[in-house]
């Protein structure tokens, strides 16, 4: 085995090993809470209709709490649906919410959880392919029990943001 396969090996099972690994899976936990999770399934792929929606809602909580969200809709192959560039925002806000929205979806959790991992000294976490560490704001789009996509929010509030986008869904 290569030493990047190994690397990739090694941090996929760091991730999935512990108590969750050791129950029968029993229940979904994309937030990473530590109940049991099984994986969830992915699902028809979020519509155009519904990603403005998502976005309408990030925005709304985005605006509430004053800041510059830039918002990343995608669906669950990771490939863009929708993309919101805050005016002002940085040149790498679009590619900094897609990174956090495409690992969200193709990892089935929320980029909550790599950020956990790697403050806990997890750093393993940082070298599984597109994943990002880059802390919250990646959180899953589910509909109907599935996974029809993800929302990536860069700008401030990111988990509180991503999240508000996210329970227009549910």
């Amino acid at each position: 085995m290569q030493s990047k396969e190994l690397v990739v090996a090694l941090a996929v099972a760091a991730l999935t090993s512990g108590a969750a690994a050791q129950t029968k899976p029993t229940s979904v936990d994309p937030r990473g809470t530590g109940a049991p999770a099984s994986p969830m399934a992915y699902g028809t792929p979020i519509t155009l209709a519904d990603a403005k929606r998502v976005v309408a809602a990030a925005q709304s909580e985005a605006s509430r709490r004053k800041v510059a969200a830039t918002l990343a809709v995608v669906d669950p192959y990771g490939e863009a649906v929708l993309i919101e560039r805050a005016t002002d925002a940085q040149y790498a806000a679009v590619e900094l919410a897609m990174m956090k929205a495409r690992s969200t979806v193709l990892y089935r959790r929320d980029t909550q959880v790599f950020a956990d991992q790697i403050k806990a000294g997890n750093l393993l976490a940082m070298m599984l392919p597109g994943a990002t560490g880059m802390g919250g704001g990646g959180v899953l789009l589910v509909s109907g029990g599935k996974i029809v996509g993800a929302i990536g929010e860069t700008g401030g509030a990111d988990v509180e943001v991503a999240e508000a986008g996210a329970a227009v869904l549910k």
